[in-house]
C-alpha cells in the first residue's frame, strides 16, 4: 500500500508553503513446505525426510515528510530575490517474524504446533534521517517578454 498526501498553501502572493507526506508499507507472508518423503530413499538426509513448514512475516513501513517554503521580493526593479528553506525527514522501520517446524505427522498436517522441532525468531531495523536546506536564489535584470506581458528572470 501506498499513500501520498501533498498540501500548497499561499497565505500571500510572496509566501508559499509545499508540505507532502507519504507511507509505503508491505506486509506479507512467504511459506516453505517440503512434504515427506514417502519414498523411503530420502535424498536430502533424515530430517528433511520427515516434512519441514516454515512462514516468514516481513513488514517494511517506510514514512516520508518533506517541507518547503519560499518567500520572493522584488529588492528593486533590477534586482528579484526568494529564499526558500526545508526539511526532509525519511523513516524506515523493517520487523520480521520467522517459524519453523521439522518432523510432521502427515503431509496434509502441516502445522508448526504439530511439527517435531520447533523454531521461532523475530529481528528488528529501524532507520532515520533528517535534513534541513536553505537556498538563496537572486535574479537580475527582469526583463518583459516578447509576447503576453510576461516577465522572465535572467
Amino acid at each position: 500500500m501506498t499513500i501520498g498526501l501533498t498540501a500548497n498553501w499561499m497565505p500571500y502572493e510572496w509566501f508559499r508553503h509545499k508540505l507532502t507526506l507519504g507511507l509505503d508499507r508491505q506486509d506479507y507472508r512467504e511459506t516453505g513446505f517440503v512434504a515427506q518423503d514417502t519414498t523411503g530413499r530420502a535424498p536430502w538426509g533424515s530430517l528433511a525426510a520427515t516434512g519441514s513448514i516454515d512462514h516468514t512475516l516481513p513488514n517494511t513501513h517506510r514514512w516520508t515528510l518533506d517541507y518547503s517554503g519560499s518567500a520572493e521580493y522584488d529588492v528593486n526593479d533590477d534586482l528579484n530575490s526568494v529564499t526558500s528553506v526545508g526539511m526532509q525527514l525519511n523513516a524506515r522501520t523493517r520487523r520480521s517474524y520467522s517459524v519453523s517446524g521439522d518432523g510432521l505427522v502427515a503431509n496434509n498436517l502441516n502445522l508448526i504446533s504439530a511439527a517435531a522441532s520447533r523454531n521461532a525468531g523475530e529481528g528488528l531495523s529501524e532507520q532515520t534521517s533528517l535534513g534541513y536546506y536553505a537556498q538563496e536564489q537572486l535574479g537580475w535584470k527582469r526583463q518583459q517578454g516578447p509576447s503576453r506581458g510576461e516577465t522572465r528572470s535572467w
